[in-house]
């Protein structure tokens, strides 16, 4: 039975150091993604200092021309919109963006599907989850699921389903795949 209980304890180690130090590799690569929807969000959280931002679903992204924004109001303009989510992801950025700078205008694009219909808003913490030391996205994830912080004591949770978008094979190597 001793000897059970040390095996058990050795593996138990093992994931959890596994599971830190693998966490911590991705944790670095998401953070200094350049290109690609990492890189997208990275500007967005850490570096964006535009006076106009552009927030919405995918009608936001492709359908919101930040160049011509800029150039018919004389003022820097991004886009900030990502396909597929809403209020839950752009309103962690918004507090994100807000702590650092302060943009004299914001564009939101209200998507009905993603705004204001209520259901499972879990499927919309995926691109808050490798942010979630910051206060701000842990409160996101505390109102919507309070479960989700359990889930979230495991490092390679945080990074699920975002290696294969190619945050590691297109930002980090110097050649694409």
């Amino acid at each position: 039975m001793r000897r059970f209980i040390i095996k058990t304890s050795l593996f138990l180690l093992f994931a959890v150091l596994l599971d830190r130090g693998l966490g911590t590799i991705l944790s670095y690569m998401s953070d200094h993604a350049s290109g690609g929807y990492l890189g997208h969000q990275n500007h967005i959280v850490r570096q964006s200092v535009d006076d106009v931002l552009v927030f919405g679903s995918s009608r936001a992204i492709h359908h919101y021309n930040a160049a011509m924004i800029g150039d018919s109001l004389g003022l820097s303009c991004y886009n900030c919109g990502q396909d597929g989510e809403g209020i839950i992801l752009f309103r962690a950025w918004w507090e994100m963006i807000r702590r650092r700078h302060h943009p004299r205008l914001v564009i939101y694009e209200v998507t009905p599907a993603y705004d204001v219909l209520q259901g499972d808003n879990t499927k919309h913490l995926g691109w808050l989850k490798g942010h979630y030391d910051d206060e701000v996205v842990r409160r996101e994830f505390d109102e919507i699921d309070p479960r989700e912080r359990y889930k979230m004591l495991s490092m390679l949770y945080r990074y699920n389903s975002r290696f294969h978008q190619g945050f590691c094979w297109t930002t980090c190597i110097p050649f694409t795949i």
